[in-house]
């Protein structure tokens, strides 16, 4: 490749830039683009009900989804996971619990980029005890 020439990216393709060069016509691939950071759902709020837990959490701005989940030890062994297919839900109840246990919940957002799901880091784990 010539060292006065100007490359320019053509196009993008499995996370790739692929350059050619007008000149030549060498084409190379870049490294990867860099993945789009989710923000992590902030205002986990839990509220104890007969044998249900109702879990709200704040709205993230570029989500398409959150992952809500909830285990009765607090290493999240053995967890269960909801998935929340919309962006402006932020609220859903789980239901079927046994009662007089302590839950801990946790959640993250999601996205779909390059065909592939990109998720945030999990919230903070808070707990209750279900009626």
């Amino acid at each position: 490749m010539y060292k006065n020439t100007v490359v320019k990216p053509t196009y993008t393709t499995d996370g790739y830039t692929l350059h050619k060069c007008s000149t030549c016509g060498y084409s190379y691939k870049d490294k990867k683009t860099s993945k789009l950071k989710l923000q992590t759902p902030n205002g986990l709020t839990l509220k104890s009900g007969k044998k249900s837990l109702t879990v709200s959490y704040k709205k993230v701005a570029k989500a398409i989804g959150y992952q809500v989940q909830y285990s009765l030890k607090s290493n999240f062994k053995s967890a269960k996971t909801v998935k929340i297919n919309k962006n402006a839900t932020t609220k859903t109840t789980i239901k079927k619990l046994t009662s007089n246990k302590k839950y801990y919940v946790r959640v993250r957002s999601y996205v779909v980029q390059n065909k592939k799901i990109a998720y945030s880091e999990w919230s903070k784990s808070k707990n209750t005890k279900v009626k």
